[in-house]
């Protein structure tokens, strides 16, 4: 970690700004709205991941939470172990990295390092606060290879533009598109809603010479129905990784019979992600 040489470098009355070696970083500001509503205590919790590397600012809690966020969804996803980057280990030169439900970017950009200038991202995410602040962090890097799109991801039989969409509100990932799935109390949101062949179309429109991509998805609920929409009908080899921690139940019944659907796959399931690979 220290290598990296990771830190907190300022602060205004919307963003709170940390840099490290290779990118600079934004997190909502203690001054922001977002941290208005936001639960103090959850985000007072965040600060024992920065602490553990001697990270931790004793005055800012959303100071913390931007470095929680950084070490969580960059730094650990391009660490050694496999069952941790399950997301980002096929990652390579080239290739096209598909984040939907991006949060804030942060594994975004990091992924847009390495497939480089030859390959593409293409980051969805619903909340306008997220993808705000992920197009500020796409600026301020000057990346060129990140295409940002504030739309929820849906299954290919919604056949609506737009989708009503359940937020907490609060700066977290307390949202979904399924009633069901959340326990906290959210606010309803009318969205944008693309769906995933609509996504692979838009790849497709490219031209790159890519022929493979790799995708991450988690959407708090949807993600098997979506993850076997994508396999179905990418022209192109795809990896696919989703959490179990949103789906465990739904993969243990399906899971069966997604094989016998997919007899071709080879499915890594490693807690806590399930990874899906279709050469075609």
């Amino acid at each position: 970690m220290k290598e990296r040489n990771l830190r907190i470098v300022g602060e205004d009355n919307e963003y709170i700004y940390a840099k490290d070696s290779c990118l600079q970083y934004i997190g909502p500001s203690s001054k922001s709205q977002l941290a208005t509503n936001a639960s103090q205590l959850a985000i007072h919790r965040l600060s024992r991941v920065t602490s553990k590397y001697n990270l931790s600012h004793r005055d800012s809690d959303w100071a913390n939470a931007l470095l929680h966020n950084i070490i969580l969804r960059s730094y650990r996803e391009f660490m050694p172990s496999s069952n941790i980057s399950l997301r980002t280990c096929d990652l390579a030169s080239g290739d096209v990295f598909v984040d939907i439900g991006c949060f804030r970017g942060y594994l975004s950009l990091k992924a847009s390092k390495t497939v480089g200038p030859k390959g593409l991202v293409y980051s969805f995410d619903p909340i306008n606060s997220s993808v705000n602040i992920l197009k500020k962090q796409v600026e301020i890097n000057n990346i060129e290879n990140i295409r940002v799109f504030a739309s929820a991801c849906v299954s290919e039989d919604y056949d609506h533009q737009s989708i009503s969409f359940l937020d907490a509100g609060d700066g977290s990932t307390n949202n979904s598109v399924m009633p069901d799935h959340l326990s906290v109390q959210t606010r309803s949101l009318e969205v944008r809603c693309i769906s995933a062949a609509a996504i692979l179309s838009q790849i497709a429109n490219t031209h790159l010479s890519s022929k493979r991509i790799v995708a991450s998805i988690t959407t708090n609920g949807s993600e098997f129905q979506l993850l076997k929409e994508m396999l179905r009908q990418s022209p192109v080899s795809i990896t696919c990784c989703i959490p179990t921690l949103y789906t465990y139940a739904a993969i243990q019944k399906q899971l069966p019979l997604f094989r016998s659907q997919f007899p071709a796959a080879l499915i890594n399931h490693s807690h806590p992600w399930l990874q899906v690979r279709l050469d075609k």
